[in-house]
């Protein structure tokens, strides 16, 4: 593991929203032994709380098209939202089979980029709103929390998102290829004092995020290791329409303040 440099790569992904690497060369277990090396993975009972008890803290999950999500779009979100103390991981993925790079794409909107492009006042009306957060799997109450997060690290600001039923035709957010999102649904509103954000201005600040370029494709290769920062950006995944299996291995890491649990 001393080819990779982990502040490099967390200091990177963290600015930029992922890190990536081609034409790595890795089994199952060197996998496990480089999410060891650059932070600390989830262990059992993390992933017990959020409803994944059937894995352990050393098993690396098979991200495959056949199982996991099937070959269904995934909206615009960042992973893991609602969970107070867990909240919006790093995820390492390795991709073992590739059957077309063009198919499915992973992509990235670096909405902390975007915040910081704001004007004050624009900022200053999103540090006022609320959001109410739910875990679509049931394991906590909905609850209100503040719209902007700050991280503890870098003290930049974003946008406490999850992913949302939005009815828009505003790319990556269309509802939808054939997932049901009101299952997947994290955000169940965005408040503006007493009133619920409409779809059509959160569709803006989609739109503006993309036309800002802070839009970025990543065409998974095989040998492809990919770190994402979901504090940073949001990402999106298209419908896979290739009829061979995609599998990718994935691992759930803890951010550098987050508490191990074991």
């Amino acid at each position: 593991m001393d080819n990779f440099n982990k502040e490099e790569i967390i200091n990177q992904a963290r600015e930029h929203g992922y890190w990536l690497q081609r034409d790595v060369q890795m089994n199952r277990k060197q996998f496990m032994e480089f999410c060891n090396h650059i932070a600390t993975p989830w262990s059992w009972k993390i992933h017990d709380m959020h409803g994944e008890g059937d894995l352990n803290e050393e098993e690396v999950v098979d991200w495959s098209s056949e199982t996991r999500f099937m070959k269904r779009s995934l909206p615009w979100h960042a992973d893991n939202p609602w969970s107070k103390d867990f909240q919006f991981p790093l995820r390492a993925f390795y991709a073992v089979n590739i059957p077309d790079p063009k198919d499915g794409p992973l992509e990235f909107l670096n909405q902390t980029k975007w915040f910081e492009s704001l004007d004050e006042k624009q900022k200053d009306e999103f540090r006022q709103m609320k959001v109410l957060v739910q875990c679509y799997k049931g394991y906590c109450q909905p609850y209100y929390d503040d719209f902007v997060k700050i991280n503890p690290i870098t003290g930049t600001e974003s946008l406490k998102w999850g992913s949302k039923v939005v009815y828009t035709d505003v790319y990556g957010l269309e509802p939808d290829e054939g997932h049901a999102h009101n299952h997947f649904s994290f955000t169940m509103a965005i408040m503006r004092g007493r009133e619920i954000i409409s779809d059509e201005e959160i569709s803006t600040w989609f739109q503006d995020m993309i036309d800002k370029g802070h839009h970025d494709i990543v065409e998974f290769r095989e040998g492809d290791l990919l770190v994402n920062d979901n504090w940073t950006t949001l990402h999106y995944r298209r419908t896979l329409t290739n009829s061979n299996e995609r599998l990718l291995y994935r691992k759930t890491l803890l951010q550098p303040w987050q508490k191990y649990i074991g």
